[in-house]
């Protein structure tokens, strides 16, 4: 599903903590609220937690 919506900037001002930030919907939430004008604070481990998740790490350059 790829439609376009359209930013209304319901949380302009607003400043939403977000957890599990760097990748899956986490990532996608702190992106979806920051176009809607929200400034994020980002919250993630960033680090290898255990191996036999099968998990990589998320890098800077993966898209929103």
């Amino acid at each position: 599903m790829n439609e376009t919506v359209q930013q209304t900037g319901l949380l302009q001002g607003k400043n939403p903590g977000i957890s599990g930030a760097a990748r899956g919907i986490g990532r996608a939430a702190a992106g979806a609220f920051a176009r809607e004008g929200a400034d994020i604070a980002g919250i993630d481990i960033c680090t290898m937690v255990d191996p036999r998740f099968g998990v990589t790490l998320s890098i800077p350059a993966e898209p929103l």
